[in-house]
């Protein structure tokens, strides 16, 4: 069996990051809120934004650095940074932009193996949204 490339496996916990990021705050009707200015959106139509840059890598796959942006605010307006920062402290606490700073300044090094592994933990946390989708929607069918 051929190994992945380091940046194929970095792009391709990337994409299930971003995808579970998404999906963790959509509603029962598929849409989700971008964190910085409020819009509404199918999750498929938002970004994953990070709060500090996905260039630092100990900050790049935190669940509390990746949130849903519109493209407008995550590209246009870049990341939107005093909004994401009070929607960060609005939802944690103050502690968490400090904690996210510190974050940012540690120095990690990944091997291909790690790389996998946060794949497969990001894989299995969108079975587990998908299985929660499915047991709200038949309670849903049950109650009507």
């Amino acid at each position: 069996m051929k190994k992945r490339r380091y940046r194929t496996l970095k792009n391709a916990l990337d994409r299930v990051f971003s995808e579970w990021v998404r999906r963790r705050w959509s509603r029962y009707d598929g849409t989700a809120s971008c964190v910085t200015c409020g819009v509404v959106k199918p999750w498929a139509q938002l970004q994953c934004g990070h709060f500090v840059s996905r260039v630092h890598l100990a900050a790049r796959w935190n669940e509390f650095n990746g949130n849903p942006q519109c493209p407008s605010c995550n590209v246009l307006r870049r990341g939107n940074p005093a909004e994401y920062a009070l929607w960060l402290t609005r939802k944690y606490g103050p502690k968490i932009i400090e904690d996210l700073v510190v974050l940012k300044h540690q120095t990690v090094k990944y091997n291909r193996s790690d790389l996998e592994e946060m794949i497969r933990q990001y894989e299995q946390r969108l079975e587990n949204l998908d299985a929660a989708s499915v047991g709200a929607q038949a309670v849903s069918l049950s109650l009507s």
